[in-house]
């Protein structure tokens, strides 16, 4: 049986994209690893049962490769060095790719296991039937890894707790929550009693008497409300003190405020210098062919592609008769699906 392998990675050469689309509604990729019920969906493999059981057995769980496209078709076409298998052959392809992700992205992976299987498939009996593999580009798309310090990560929260801190510092009442008027604490001298003294009305002893004790009563009087003069004026200063230190705390805290808000406007000032120089940086790795910033990964809504490989698998066979060429490839697919397992299994 003839096997063989080729590497096509130029620019104008065919590529593989994962999921693919199509214009047509009903070619469309199927991911049979995760569903393989889907498999009834693809005609090929209902036309063809060898076919489906091929892309069953590839599909399995566990297994570590996946199929991702495949088609089937009868020519007349035949090259100069074909010609001694028969003038007609019936062909199918099949894109094979590898569940785990470094061996996606793996060259050396991708041509070890090329030789392996051209090895394997040398050793069955000849037949006129051909197995021919192709090494070629393939683009995984997946969800966008999307780098935790960046500013769609770290800035929305910062900035949100910046507009918090603004607000409660708009909202903040820096004047005299003591609601007390300390210059206000004049007193009344209207409690002090006055006596009138009549002179006709008593005699001139009694008089005396009733003077002296109106001014000892008036000394009484003003020595009391000088004592609580002096502590109403002991309580103002200590209110006004009260009221001093209660406004430099709040000072103090209005400062604080201000400082943090300035260093959180600074945080958000260099998040977005570093995202703007991580984009250029990655433009420019892009330009010099240079692999981008490295940064930490974190999944996000979006798509991003990832490149890879992936092998084709051309299955073919000849015959001088209609029945003859799809007899010998279901006879080389069927040795390829034994190839393919033997090799999982090692």
């Amino acid at each position: 049986m003839q096997a063989d392998f080729s590497v096509e990675l130029g620019s104008d050469d065919p590529a593989l994209e994962l999921p693919w689309s199509s214009s047509d509604p009903h070619v469309r990729y199927y991911d049979l690893k995760n569903h393989p019920e889907l498999l009834q969906q693809i005609p090929e493999a209902v036309a063809h049962p060898e076919l489906g059981s091929f892309l069953s057995r590839i599909n399995a769980a566990g297994f570590p490769l996946a199929t991702a496209k495949c088609d089937v078709w009868s020519s007349e076409e035949v090259a100069p060095e074909e010609e001694i298998f028969g003038d007609r052959k019936f062909v199918s392809y099949i894109d094979l790719v590898f569940i785990n992700e470094t061996d996606r992205c793996s060259f050396e992976k991708h041509e070890a296991f090329a030789k392996d299987l051209c090895r394997l498939l040398g050793h069955a009996p000849e037949i006129a039937a051909s197995v021919e593999l192709v090494i070629r580009r393939c683009y995984y798309h997946q969800e966008k890894l999307v780098g935790e310090n960046e500013i769609g990560q770290s800035g929305a929260p910062l900035q949100q707790s910046v507009n918090r801190r603004t607000a409660a510092l708009q909202s903040f009442d820096f004047g005299n929550e003591v609601g007390l008027d300390v210059n206000t604490n004049e007193r009344s001298n209207s409690r002090i009693p006055q006596v009138s003294v009549s002179s006709d009305s008593i005699r001139p002893f009694e008089k005396a008497q009733l003077e002296a004790q109106f001014q000892s009563k008036q000394k009484f009087h003003s020595k009391e409300f000088q004592s609580q003069d002096r502590v109403w004026s002991e309580d103002k200063v200590q209110l006004k003190g009260n009221v001093e230190a209660e406004d430099q705390v709040q000072s103090d805290e209005k400062i604080r405020l201000r400082n943090k808000l300035q260093s959180d406007d600074k945080a958000i000032r260099e998040n977005k210098v570093w995202e703007e120089h991580k984009l250029q940086s990655d433009d420019k790795a892009r330009l010099e062919d240079k692999p981008p910033l490295k940064d930490k990964p974190r999944l996000e809504a979006g798509i991003a592609s990832i490149t890879g490989f992936c092998v084709t698998a051309y299955v073919t066979g000849f015959g001088d008769s209609d029945h003859d060429p799809v007899l010998r490839w279901t006879i080389g697919l069927s040795l390829l699906q034994y190839a393919l397992v033997q090799l999982a299994c090692h």
